[in-house]
């Protein structure tokens, strides 16, 4: 994302290739994003059963 702002903000006009290829990469970017916020939800999940089973918050 960083890369096509970096192109648009710098006034080029990028090539319909470039664009897809940016897209292409959010994408993938957003997924990792959603993998690694599953991974997160399921960390939690045990940490707060291991403070529930010990007796702590």
């Amino acid at each position: 994302m960083q890369k096509l702002l970096g192109v648009i903000g710098g006034g080029q006009v990028p090539s319909v290739e470039v664009v897809r290829e940016h897209i292409a990469e959010i994408r993938a970017a957003r997924q990792c994003l959603v993998d690694a916020i599953g991974n997160v939800d399921i960390l939690l999940g045990r940490l707060s059963g291991l403070t529930d089973l010990i007796g702590e918050d």
